[in-house]
């Protein structure tokens, strides 16, 4: 597996300036910086995640310490090698990056990820009522009533995901649903490319062909 380079989101928010503690930044992003002013309203993260998907999926529950920052409104610009791959939208971000053994960034209400292919088109849509993104293992953890729907009108139903930003792997085990312009397909767990451009189920537990039920009640 070949590594990636640090994700790198541009944070724009209409709040206040942000403050980097330049502590917690990766050995490239602060040999990146060295020639950035930052202007207002502008910071640059990376994120990632933690090592038990299980818990941190069972639970977001924030820890008492005061977080560094507080975002409201938040647009996150994902690239890779300086091309753009998502937009992250977010209502609010809490960044949490003091004190912390895994320091993190947490969006406790509903955000929406569009992702976009290498001519910059936009693929898929991903949203999430609540999510939370790691900054030591490069994972992002999605929950309550997610929903990805790509531009092949595949729409991914499930109640949480695992998003493996180094592997570009989204992932679940839980119940999931897809609906496509012909069938409906139940199972448990799946693996999917994170522009949702492929994706294979674990378990398929029910396919309802469109139309054959279309056939049936004219």
């Amino acid at each position: 597996m070949k590594p990636l380079l640090p994700l790198i989101f541009l944070v724009l928010t209409s709040l206040k300036t942000t403050k980097i503690n330049s502590s917690t930044l990766s050995p490239f992003l602060k040999g990146g910086l060295r020639g950035i002013t930052l202007a207002p309203l502008l910071c640059i993260f990376t994120l990632a995640s933690c090592t038990n998907n299980k818990e941190k999926i069972k639970s977001l529950s924030l820890p008492p310490e005061r977080p560094a920052q507080k975002s409201k409104q938040v647009t996150l610009l994902y690239s890779d090698s300086a091309r753009l791959k998502a937009i992250l939208k977010a209502n609010e971000m809490i960044t949490y990056d003091k004190n912390q053994p895994e320091p993190f960034i947490f969006f406790p209400k509903r955000i929406e990820v569009i992702f976009y292919d290498q001519q910059q088109i936009p693929t898929s849509t991903l949203t999430a009522n609540q999510a939370v993104y790691f900054t030591k293992t490069q994972k992002a953890y999605l929950k309550y009533d997610v929903n990805f729907i790509n531009n092949k009108h595949e729409h991914l139903i499930t109640e949480n995901i695992v998003w493996n930003q180094s592997t570009g792997k989204i992932t679940t085990d839980k119940p999931i649903q897809i609906i496509t312009p012909t069938q409906i397909i139940k199972g448990n767990g799946i693996e999917c490319e994170e522009d949702f451009s492929d994706y294979t189920i674990k378990n398929i537990t029910g396919i309802i062909q469109m139309n054959d039920s279309i056939n049936a009640n004219p």
